[in-house]
């Protein structure tokens, strides 16, 4: 049960630093595009 449950956390948490990452990159690439189209 415990090992289970040890399982999902370790999961979620991959889960969740995926996400993190994917939204930085989405962050990065709009803050990006804003800079670019000021200079421009």
């Amino acid at each position: 049960m415990s090992f289970m449950l040890m399982n999902d956390m370790k999961s979620l948490q991959e889960k969740y630093k995926n996400n993190v990452v994917i939204n930085k990159k989405k962050i990065d690439i709009t803050t990006q595009k804003i800079l670019f189209g000021r200079v421009m």
